[in-house]
């Protein structure tokens, strides 16, 4: 029947969330809860009509995180990758489109040292385990344009290249610092003029600083720690969808903490 019971609907929505939820907590993610802009997904379904890029810094992920980023190596000072995430709007994405799903690692073999520089994270399990996560979580979804896991790490580490958030932002004069902050429109000018866009989406975390860390007064401080640029099918940038929700203040300064506090 098309028309079932909408009570029972309403159920098996939420214990499909919930299902989520555990899943998501028992690969220990080790992101803050604004990671959960996107609430809303489909499984095993490969609509999408962009790529959303993400990548992260650091210092503003783990500055007093529940969590220590121990795997992160100390020569990592850069913006690295969190994911390439095919996506149908700013709330929906696909996500494990494929029946079973492994990481390859011999035909990653020639990008692997690669991969370790710029796509390196705390992720319990270490780095493969999160590899293979984002791959089978969302890179099977893109088979139509990335056909191979070589395919989809290849470009994300070319994007990366190609966009790269260190040089925009010291171009800008946006340098990581304990004691300055930036307007948010500075910043968000900034990676728009460069990457000929209007609308980016950004992640934001709310830390009370330490006087002594950060030579800063004990406040609130506002952390940029991902932001996320999106490419059509072609790979061309494009403006992100706007996201019904944003875990940033727009009206507040903003701090690229450097790796010194941690």
């Amino acid at each position: 029947m098309k028309n079932g019971n909408p009570n029972r609907k309403a159920m098996y929505r939420f214990i499909v969330f919930v299902i989520f939820l555990a899943v998501s907590r028992s690969f220990n993610l080790n992101y803050p809860a604004a990671d959960a802009v996107k609430i809303q997904f489909t499984s095993g379904s490969d609509e999408y009509t962009y790529f959303d890029f993400v990548r992260q810094w650091a210092p503003n992920l783990c500055y007093k995180a529940s969590h220590a980023c121990i795997r992160i190596p100390s020569e990592i000072t850069y913006w690295t990758i969190h994911g390439l995430w095919p996506s149908l709007d700013a709330t929906h994405y696909p996500q494990n489109c494929a029946e079973s799903c492994q990481l390859n690692t011999t035909e990653l073999a020639p990008i692997e040292e690669e991969l370790k520089e710029q796509w390196n994270s705390d992720y319990n399990g270490g780095n493969e385990k999160f590899w293979s996560h984002e791959y089978c979580k969302h890179g099977t979804c893109c088979t139509d344009v990335l056909p191979t896991q070589l395919d989809f790490f290849s470009k994300a580490l070319e994007l990366q290249k190609k966009f790269k958030m260190d040089t925009i932002l010291e171009h800008a004069d946006i340098t990581p610092s304990a004691t300055t902050s930036y307007s948010f429109k500075v910043v968000d000018d900034a990676l728009k003029h460069a990457l000929g866009v209007e609308q980016l989406v950004y992640w934001c975390r709310f830390v009370k600083s330490d006087h002594h860390e950060t030579n800063v007064k004990s406040k609130s401080l506002q952390l940029i720690y991902q932001v996320s640029v999106c490419f059509d099918k072609s790979f061309n940038t494009q403006d992100c969808p706007k996201p019904m929700h944003s875990s940033c203040n727009f009206d507040e300064e903003v701090y690229f903490l450097p790796k010194s506090v941690l």
